[in-house]
């Protein structure tokens, strides 16, 4: 259950500060999705989560790319 408060938290501010209008605090949004990354793949498989397995490295580097740019 915390994980999945955690999840929720990082993911919520990174949608949200990917989207703000000031460009400086945008890296700040690519930073918690890769804090949420390590908790997403615990969640997958210790719930054997299998079909959210895959994606996750999809959104790792995603984020990474993201940070990059910013």
């Amino acid at each position: 259950m915390l994980e999945q408060a955690a999840i929720s938290i990082l993911s919520i501010t990174s949608i949200g500060l990917a989207y703000w209008p000031h460009r400086d605090l945008r890296i700040y949004g690519a930073a918690c999705g890769l804090l949420a990354q390590p908790l997403w793949l615990y969640l997958a498989f210790s719930q054997g989560l299998w079909g959210i397995a895959p994606l996750t490295p999809v959104y790792t580097i995603m984020y990474v790319v993201a940070f990059r740019a910013h």
